[in-house]
Parts: structure tokens; C-alpha cells; sequence
């Protein structure tokens, strides 16, 4: 019986391998058991559709891990900032 008839379809490794493949994770990706860290990821890559953190991001690659780190204390310093303004965070 062919494949489409079958009762039961589950995707074969090679299907599981090209969905990870093209969103960019590891195929225990669709298995593991973490929500939180997925609600994580999905929370990170609803950020990056936006035009200004994708900008920021991709600008980021180029620079050395100090810079990174400056970056990053100035940008959790504003959220701080923010907080404590009563600014919600998105």
C-alpha cells in the first residue's frame, strides 16, 4: 500500500532532516521536551522579523566578542532603564 494510503504518517529521518535543515535547528529539535526554551526560541525569532533588530543583529556578526559584550551591557542597561519606567517589554 502506498505511503499516502497508510493509516499512520509519521516523517522518515530524511524528512525530519530537511524540515531542521530549513529552520535552522537540530532534528532533536522536534522531539526534546523543553516548552520553555521553545517559547524562547520562538519569542527570538518573532524579534528578528523586525526590521530594526534584524538590522542590528546582522550588523552585530562583525563585531569582536568585547564589543559584543558592550553591546549587550548597553542594551540590558536601557531595558533596565526601561523597566523601571513602567515600559512594558515586547
Amino acid at each position: 500500500m502506498a505511503a499516502a494510503h497508510r493509516q499512520t504518517r509519521q516523517p522518515d529521518q530524511r524528512h525530519l532532516e530537511a524540515l531542521a535543515g530549513f529552520f535552522h535547528v537540530s532534528p532533536a529539535y522536534f522531539f526534546d521536551d523543553r516548552p520553555e526554551e521553545i517559547v524562547a526560541e520562538l519569542a527570538l525569532l518573532e524579534a528578528l522579523r523586525d526590521a530594526g533588530v534584524r538590522n542590528m543583529a546582522l550588523r552585530a556578526v562583525e563585531l569582536s566578542p568585547e564589543a559584543l559584550d558592550t553591546v549587550s551591557d548597553v542594551i540590558e542597561t536601557i531595558a533596565r532603564r526601561e523597566a523601571a519606567r513602567g515600559k512594558p517589554s515586547p
